[in-house]
């Protein structure tokens, strides 16, 4: 099995957009911080006259580091989440983030729909839930027939899910 979720569903299901998170800080210094040390090693090669010369060249460093930290934050984002499923377990992957659901900690999952989507809910055995929404070309099915080969449990169909953020 492999899928994106539809677009939409998985923006609202994400946390809300915040630059000046952690994440996203951090990938501004980084960015700053690995252009200011390339900018240090070029200087290194120049035949400038003094210091002062070569340190009015960092300027670029946090120039362009910055609006690349903000250009990388929200491409990823803005990116849907990707469902596969390996011989370990199924693989969420969210951006730079990627969530493993071993096989065998699976407890129980089910099939519901909400929204005009498919979803399946997958519970697992340290009690964390998570919901996949299936896009329309992945039938429900498919996907149960390789979690009872894989994980060797069929559905439990019981799951009520809760509205999607930003929808009544």
């Amino acid at each position: 099995m492999k899928w994106r979720e539809p677009w939409a569903v998985s923006l609202k299901q994400q946390r809300p957009f915040n630059l000046f998170s952690r994440e996203g800080l951090k990938g501004m210094v980084v960015w700053t911080g690995v252009l200011g040390a390339v900018c240090l090693i070029a200087n290194l090669g120049e035949d400038l006259g003094t210091q002062l010369e070569r340190a009015a060249n960092l300027w670029i460093a946090p120039a362009i580091g910055v609006p690349l930290a903000i250009f990388i934050y929200i491409t990823g984002w803005l990116s849907p989440r990707s469902i596969g499923s390996g011989p370990n377990g199924i693989v969420v992957v969210k951006g730079d983030q990627i969530t493993l659901i071993p096989w065998q900690a699976i407890e129980s999952y089910g099939f519901a729909r909400n929204g005009g989507h498919n979803i399946l809910h997958i519970e697992d055995q340290w009690g964390g839930s998570h919901s996949l929404y299936l896009v329309d070309k992945v039938h429900p099915k498919e996907i149960e027939r390789e979690l009872v080969k894989m994980a060797g449990k069929h559905p439990n169909n019981s799951f009520k899910p809760k509205p999607l953020r930003g929808s009544a």
